[in-house]
């Protein structure tokens, strides 16, 4: 199946349009968790819960999408996120916004769906391409977010959710209109879904694959790895002496390392693809986003933290998209969202544990989340597969 480009672009906005309310919300959870006195634990579970429903409801949606399709699931998915931040508009107590969170991330777990989704309008030639367009979808979108947080944060929690609702209806909307049914009938699995009576079923099944066990790894451990810099890097930034920038400075930084994110997936990457092939490039992506990774606290100035950043943002940009099109690579098309659903429960993992880490280590020292996410980067290369299988996974 070639590459569909119209349908493509609609499954980009449809993501894009969705990560900006995610991106909008995201830098507020903590002042609205404060505003119903929310200790500092409070408001870690409540970050963290995103991340842990993710982690149970990804593999759900994905492998649900093998057999009923992947628009409705989409279709479904939407509409709770719609609510889930209408909920939060109205949420009176922490318990409520606690709740709304909790479904924000259960459907939010529909990005494994959307993966899938590239990889059944994709051939393996252009998989990680394909990959690489939602990726753009996700940088860029995480720059308008945060954007718009600046803009009406000011307004309490009430205009921020309604406004996030809309943009995830907005979405919705797109969805149910523009983008038809990627998946055909004929390759839609016909048995029960296990994974409602145990969630773990499609686990054992998708880790029994060649190559998705290292995958899943490199999936969770690169992102203990990315949490632990969003946690400390506006930190680090106030608080080492060489620097000391304010939220605003930061936030330009941030913002940044998005668009090179955004340039790499969105550009380069298919080309890069092309070149080299996925395996080369998984490789040069860790070792990029490790070396960006320990360049940052050995800056003494903006000159080379910015160095550091440029290497970081586009070897970042690089990893993701090829990890879940060399994901896809090795997977039947009957099993593409179980698999992918896998991955993003897998990375789901880290974003729990990453933070957690990173604050420890920075109380222990500035610098430490820095070398020991670098080093964690490092230390995924031998489970990277070898060029020359990857290759081979395109002629099967």
């Amino acid at each position: 199946m070639s590459l569909r480009k119209p349908t493509l672009l609609s499954l980009f906005l449809i993501v894009f349009i969705d990560l900006i309310g995610f991106g909008l919300m995201m830098p507020l959870l903590p002042y609205f968790a404060r505003d119903f006195g929310a200790s500092g634990a409070k408001v870690g579970w409540l970050l963290g819960i995103f991340s842990l429903m993710q982690f149970f409801f990804a593999p759900v949606w994905g492998q649900l999408s093998d057999r009923v399709g992947r628009r409705p699931v989409l279709l479904v998915s939407l509409a709770g996120s719609t609510f889930s931040y209408l909920l939060m508009a109205f949420a009176q107590s922490y318990l409520l916004l606690f709740l709304a969170r909790m479904l924000a991330g259960i459907c939010a777990a529909n990005i494994a769906v959307a993966n899938a989704y590239v990889s059944d309008i994709t051939t393996k030639e252009n998989r990680s391409k394909g990959m690489g367009v939602i990726g753009a979808a996700f940088g860029i979108g995480f720059v308008f977010g945060p954007i718009l947080a600046a803009l009406f944060g000011r307004h309490g929690h009430l205009v921020p959710s309604l406004i996030a609702s809309g943009i995830s209806a907005t979405s919705f909307v797109l969805t149910l209109v523009h983008l038809p049914e990627s998946l055909p009938v004929e390759l839609r699995k016909a048995d029960r879904l296990t994974l409602w009576r145990n969630p773990f079923t499609g686990w054992n099944e998708a880790l029994s694959l060649p190559f998705i066990a290292p995958l899943a790894a490199i999936a969770c451990f690169s992102n203990v790895a990315m949490a632990q810099w969003e946690t400390t890097f506006a930190l680090y930034l106030k608080e080492q002496p060489a620097f000391g920038y304010d939220i605003g400075t930061v936030g330009k930084l941030f913002a940044f390392v998005g668009l090179l994110s955004a340039m790499m997936q969105g550009g380069l990457l298919g080309r890069l693809v092309k070149r080299f092939g996925e395996g080369a490039l998984l490789r040069a992506g860790l070792v990029g986003t490790a070396l960006g990774t320990l360049l940052m606290p050995l800056a003494p100035g903006l000159g080379l933290l910015l160095c550091g950043l440029t290497l970081f943002g586009l070897a970042l940009g690089a990893v993701r998209p090829v990890l879940s099109g060399t994901a896809s690579l090795a997977t039947s098309p009957e099993k593409q969202g179980l698999v992918l659903g896998v991955i993003l429960a897998s990375g789901s993992i880290g974003r729990i544990a990453g933070p957690l880490l990173g604050g420890w280590l920075f109380d222990h020292g500035r610098a430490l989340p820095f070398f020991i996410s670098g080093g964690i980067m490092l230390l995924l290369l031998p489970l990277s597969p070898r060029p020359a299988l990857v290759s081979a996974l395109k002629k099967i």
